[in-house]
C-alpha cells in the first residue's frame, strides 16, 4: 500500500501539486530528475488491478469470518439454532408443530438481521445475510446427511427428512423476505438466488424423499 501511495502521489504531481491545486494556484511543471517516474516503473494500471484484487480478498475474508462467528453464536443457543431444533424434534414432531418451533427460531434471527440492517452498508448487509443463509442451510444439510447414514433409525428417518425439507423451505422463504424488505429497489436478482448449501440440501432431500416414495409403489 505504501509503495503504491508514493507512486500515485508522484504520478499526480506529489504534495506540491496537490497544495497548489487546493490553493487555486498553477500546477507545477512536469517532474524531472529523481522526482520523475522512470519509464520502466511498474504500470499504475497493473498496480491498481493488484490493489483491487487484494481488497476483494480482504473483503471476502472479513465477510466470511463475520458470518461464521454470528452463525456459531446462533447455533450454540437452543432458541436460535435450527440444527438443535431438528435434532431435538425432527424425528417425532409433526411438520405443523415443528413449523411453530421454527418460526420462534426465525424470530430470534430476524431481530439480529434488523440490527445488522441498521448498522451496515447495504451491500455488506446483503453479503452477511447471505452468509448466514448459507450456514443455516448447511446445518439442515448436515442433519439430512446424518439421516441418510442411518441416524435416528428407520422409523424416524422419513419424518426427519420431511421436517428437514420443511425447514430448508422455511429458511429460504425467510431470508428472501428479509432481503426484500431491507433492500427494496436496490435488490439484485443474484441476492435471492439460493446459496450453495441450500441448493445441496434441496437436492439431497428431493432424492431421499423420491426414493422413499418409489419404495412403496405397489406396481
Amino acid at each position: 500500500m505504501a509503495r503504491w501511495s508514493t507512486g500515485w502521489g508522484r504520478w499526480c504531481g506529489g504534495g506540491a501539486g496537490a497544495l497548489a491545486a487546493s490553493a487555486g494556484g498553477r500546477f507545477p511543471p512536469p517532474a524531472t530528475g529523481p522526482a520523475r517516474i522512470a519509464r520502466d516503473a511498474p504500470d499504475l494500471g497493473a498496480q491498481s488491478a493488484q490493489l483491487v484484487k487484494e481488497l476483494r480478498s480482504e473483503y471476502f475474508a472479513a465477510i466470511t469470518l463475520c458470518a461464521e462467528r454470528l452463525a456459531a453464536e446462533l447455533a450454540a443457543a437452543p432458541p436460535s439454532s435450527v440444527l438443535l431444533l431438528l435434532r431435538r424434534r425432527g424425528l417425532a414432531a409433526h411438520p405443523s408443530q415443528l413449523q411453530d418451533d421454527l418460526n420462534a427460531v426465525l424470530g430470534e434471527l430476524e431481530r439480529l438481521l434488523q440490527w445488522l440492517a441498521s448498522a451496515l452498508d447495504t451491500r455488506v448487509y446483503v453479503a452477511v445475510t447471505r452468509g448466514l443463509w448459507d450456514l443455516s442451510s448447511k446445518d439442515v444439510l448436515e442433519y439430512a446427511e446424518d439421516l441418510q447414514e442411518g441416524g435416528g433409525g428407520q422409523r424416524g428417518a422419513w419424518r426427519g427428512r420431511q421436517n428437514a425439507s420443511m425447514a430448508i423451505q422455511g429458511l429460504d422463504a425467510f431470508f428472501k423476505a428479509m432481503l426484500t424488505a431491507s433492500m427494496g429497489n436496490d435488490l439484485q436478482d443474484k441476492d435471492l438466488a439460493p446459496p450453495q448449501h441450500s441448493d445441496r440440501a434441496h437436492k439431497l432431500l428431493a432424492e431421499n424423499l423420491s426414493g422413499i416414495n418409489h419404495s412403496y409403489d405397489v406396481y
